[in-house]
């Protein structure tokens, strides 16, 4: 009778220990590696860029590193990491970088669970600057240097401003009856009064015979300085058939980015147009102006890129188009 006792107690004490430990199991944590959300790279200049990001989930676990790693894309065998304060938001800036040079640039987050590394952002330091205002040396047959960014934006991927062409400032409204070198308009039948080489489409049958754009009314040089001006039909059509184009993005932009025969590139953004108050078509498609124009009927030339074509055309001079200057 002992003997069964025994046995039925041993087994009695495996069962409950057996449940115990698989309780124990049950209530044991687990934990994960912090998780990032979206990395910002902006303000690039030569020699240095500005980089953020934050930690958007941590298992309340306290942080035991975050920062960035830097590499050239050509080069990833050195890698540079830059330590931040140990917060769930952070930033820096990257400096002694080389001019004109393709980084790659992550984010990274480490808990006790593991270390997070953010995708990948490739960014290229600019050219130079001229001017103050940074370009980008494509390797172009011709020499020309183009513009880091638009005009009125601070970083490649922002929109900047809008301008109707050959006007130097903006408005809030981008139609016949607002467009400086049209009178007594109407939007089915506009009346030039500049830039104006046929009576047919002249106020009062005018005409100047002008054939080129005037710095007056070129918004880069105005703008930026005579240094810069508005690129031309020739200039963007050297931009297509010297660069390789390809549909990206860019901090959550899409866009055309241009790479030029020696590796450097410009990304535009897909900015959309301005018709009457109306903004339409960002992230869709982008338009940029050039300074030419057809003789015969005034109607200027631009550049029209969206995800699955670019080409330069023709447009009414009215639009509300962004501007990416070049200079000689």
């Amino acid at each position: 009778m002992g003997k069964y006792l025994s046995i039925i107690v041993f087994y009695g004490l495996f069962f409950v220990f057996v449940l115990l430990f698989s309780s124990c199991e049950k209530e044991k944590a687990v934990f994960f590696p912090p998780e990032l959300g979206e990395m910002k790279v902006s303000d690039i200049t030569d020699t240095s860029l500005c980089v953020k990001c934050s930690v958007i989930k941590n298992d309340e676990l306290p942080l035991q590193e975050v920062g960035f790693c830097v590499y050239q894309s050509k080069d990833i065998s050195v890698v540079r990491y830059i330590k931040c304060d140990n917060q769930e938001s952070f930033s820096t800036t990257i400096t002694n970088l080389l001019p004109q040079t393709n980084y790659n640039v992550k984010a990274y987050a480490k808990n006790v669970a593991g270390t997070t590394y953010s995708e990948a952002i490739i960014s290229m330091t600019y050219s130079g600057y001229i001017n103050e205002h940074p370009y980008i040396d494509l390797g172009l047959p011709s020499g020309t240097l183009w513009a880091a960014c638009n005009i009125g934006a601070y970083n490649q991927e922002d929109f900047g401003n809008y301008y109707a062409w050959g006007q130097i400032t903006t408005k809030e409204n981008y139609n016949w009856k607002t467009y400086i070198y049209a009178e007594g308009t109407t939007n089915d039948d506009p009346r030039l009064i500049k830039y104006c080489n046929s009576y047919e489409y002249g106020n009062n049958y005018y005409a100047d015979n002008l054939t080129v754009l005037e710095s007056s009314d070129d918004v880069a040089s105005t703008t930026w300085g005579a240094s810069w001006r508005m690129p031309t039909y020739n200039d963007f059509e050297e931009l297509k058939n010297y660069c390789t184009v390809t549909w990206t993005t860019q901090n959550g932009v899409s866009g055309r980015l241009f790479t030029g025969t020696n590796g450097n590139a410009i990304f535009l953004p897909a900015a959309g147009s301005h018709s009457d108050s109306s903004l339409d078509k960002t992230g869709l498609s982008g338009c940029y102006w050039t300074s030419s124009f057809e003789l015969d009927d005034g109607v200027p030339w631009f550049l029209l890129f969206a995800s699955d074509d670019y080409d330069v055309g023709l447009t009414d001079r009215y639009y509300g188009l962004s501007v990416r200057p070049v200079c000689n």
